[in-house]
């Protein structure tokens, strides 16, 4: 169990200005945050590491909300040998409190920052889930926050990404994101609050340690209040994110359609808010664990504008031009072949298509067919493949060109019926037809 050190009270007059260390309320707060949310009629669940952040977050809701409507998670990371001590004193504080308690092992070792958070809030939403909680509570403060912000700043963040964590994200509440990291601490020491320290914390490897360490003091010698101004210039982000949430609605109603993007009416827009689409769009698609970066939104800023029908990659998911869109899937390396047998007088649902094969006379249209009578014997419908090709009275052409030349979206393509006798390519539904002789009694393929 850590010792809790002493925030620095004292005050520097000068030139050179003051460092003081503004004295929060904590209970004040939180109460506010209590009534905010109504969380005296909500079940919570509360994310406790163990740590002084959390162990106040621990003891603040235990004090101030019923009991009987708390539930405590703990997850082992199993990143340090202290770990399962961890997990054995959270267990602890969860009794004394008479609270609900859930553990779980994580073996995260060789995982990455954002798959570790991916994990970590999968199973505090299943947990909510089972337990029919309304929020899950975390114990960030206004220096992570801060620490955020110039993480982001390094990584090419865009204005409204830069700003770091909201107080509310879905079910996750964060009550303590306007407090400054020294005032949990004070707050423990004069309250005798137990926890345990962390000693990865000190590890400046870790990107964030270094900058709680080595950054953040040399910007509070500029500017001591520096987590205050970061403070107030994430709330005038949040008034410019509720304009520019406002003006992407209305964009999004005039230019999208599922996972496209219409390149002509993206085109009247000014280009701050057809980025900030982009980047919705990226963070939909990719998840938010997914980092995503102004490097990323460029690039797909520059397909925009192209003139040819052009694409990048991103993680698994590949953005397309394909003629007046901007269209986001995931990348399929090769369409795999499926292949059914078309039996007369049989429906045969493919894709979205449903073919129909029967003998009889019909004057030939785009929905049908007409071929010879012995091929009803080896008829198959199948998936279209790499270099397949189609003999037509106009010569023979290509199934991709087919495809391009009526502007069928490649999201439709994968599934999209051909009609094969034996080896041979006899129709393409709706596209194009190998033409043979019509006679009394056809074999007749029609596609609904």
């Amino acid at each position: 169990m850590g010792s809790i050190p002493t925030p620095a009270t004292k005050r520097k007059n000068g030139p050179s200005g003051s460092f003081v260390i503004i004295e929060i309320m904590m209970e004040k707060v939180f109460e506010k945050i209590i009534e905010k949310y109504s969380l005296r009629e909500k079940r919570i669940i509360l994310a406790v590491s163990g740590g002084v952040d959390s162990a106040v977050l621990l003891y603040l809701s235990q004090k101030m909300l019923p009991r009987d409507n708390l539930i405590v998670a703990h997850i082992n990371h199993g990143l340090r040998r202290e770990s399962e001590n961890e997990a054995i004193f959270v267990r602890g504080l969860a009794r004394d409190y008479g609270l609900i308690f859930y553990s779980k092992d994580m073996d995260l070792n060789k995982k990455d920052e954002a798959t570790s958070r991916q994990k970590r809030y999968e199973y505090l939403n299943w947990l909510a889930s089972k337990e029919t909680a309304d929020y899950i509570l975390t114990a960030h403060h206004l220096s992570d926050q801060v620490e955020t912000v110039l993480l982001n700043l390094t990584r090419g963040s865009g204005p409204l990404d830069l700003w770091g964590m909201e107080e509310l994200n879905g079910n996750i509440l964060r009550p303590f994101l306007a407090i400054p990291r020294a005032e949990i601490l004070n707050y423990a020491k004069k309250n005798k609050i137990r926890f345990v320290t962390d000693e990865s914390n000190s590890d400046i490897n870790y990107s964030r340690n270094r900058i709680r360490k080595n950054v953040v003091p040399e910007l509070k010698k500029i500017n001591p209040k520096f987590e205050e101004g970061v403070k107030k210039s994430i709330q005038l982000s949040g008034e410019l994110k509720s304009f520019v949430d406002l003006s992407l609605l209305r964009v999004e109603k005039n230019t999208r359609d599922k996972n496209r993007l219409k390149i002509s009416t993206l085109k009247k827009e000014s280009i701050f808010i057809v980025k900030a689409l982009i980047l919705k769009m990226l963070h939909e698609h990719l998840g938010q664990n997914h980092n995503v970066y102004s490097k990323n939104v460029e690039e797909v800023f520059k397909i925009l504008n192209s003139s040819e029908n052009k694409k990048t990659k991103i993680g698994k998911l590949l953005i397309e031009k394909e003629y007046d869109y901007l269209v986001f899937r995931k990348d399929k390396k090769n369409n795999r072949l499926i292949e059914k047998k078309l039996t007369l007088n049989s429906p045969e649902l493919f894709g979205s298509h449903v073919l129909v094969c029967k003998i009889g006379s019909v004057t030939p249209q785009k929905n049908n067919v007409l071929l010879p009578l012995e091929f009803s014997d080896n008829l198959r419908v199948r998936t279209w493949q790499a270099g397949d090709k189609i003999k037509t009275v106009a010569g023979t052409k290509k199934i991709q060109d087919v495809f391009s030349d009526a502007k069928v979206p490649k999201a439709k393509r994968d599934l999209w019926p051909i009609v094969v006798h034996k080896k041979e390519i006899v129709w393409v539904p709706l596209l194009a037809a190998k033409k043979y002789k019509k006679e009394k009694n056809n074999l007749i393929v029609e596609v609904k």
